[in-house]
């Protein structure tokens, strides 16, 4: 009987302990609801919708686009991926929009556009606010038809480009 008891106690503790690390490793940056949290499949927040313009005729009609929400301080990361992945350029129209003032100069193929911190278009692609309640990072796909299929945030979107490129290439 005893050891029964010690053994649930010992199950509870690494439970416990690993609900505890997950907590902890929690990005502010992240969605506050996992299941939206870069969930792999189109129109998770149901039908399509129009994209928010952003000027100078983007997202374009009749071509993919893949407009990117970022703050100043992960811009230049982000343009220095973008920049060494020519499978994702040739897939689609790459928009970067910074909420807050730009640091990284504008770079061929790649659209920058600077919006105050509030990131207006990012509320209008019904992108969804982090924990910390800033401006989101992560990304909104538009397909050909100029309609909003995918948005996720996802703070380290550098690092999954390829994943975008697939997504992408399905709308």
């Amino acid at each position: 009987m005893h050891q029964l008891i010690a053994l649930w106690l010992a199950v509870g503790a690494v439970l416990g302990g690993l609900s505890l690390v997950s907590r902890l490793t929690t990005d502010p940056l992240d969605d506050p609801n996992p299941a939206y949290q870069r969930p792999g499949f189109l129109d998770v927040s149901g039908p399509p919708y129009p994209a928010a313009p952003l000027g100078a005729g983007l997202p374009a009609d009749g071509s993919r686009s893949v407009i990117f929400f970022t703050r100043p301080s992960l811009e230049a990361s982000l343009v220095a991926a973008l920049e060494t992945d020519p499978g994702l350029r040739a897939a689609a129209r790459l928009v970067i929009v910074v909420c807050g003032r730009p640091l990284a100069p504008p770079r061929a193929a790649i659209t920058a556009v600077a919006e105050s911190p509030a990131c207006p278009t990012a509320h209008l692609d019904r992108m969804r606010t982090p924990r910390d309640g800033g401006p989101p990072v992560g990304y909104a796909i538009v397909g050909p038809n100029g309609l909003v299929r995918y948005t996720t945030l996802d703070p380290e979107v550098a690092t999954h480009l390829s994943e975008v490129e697939t997504m992408t290439r399905t709308v």
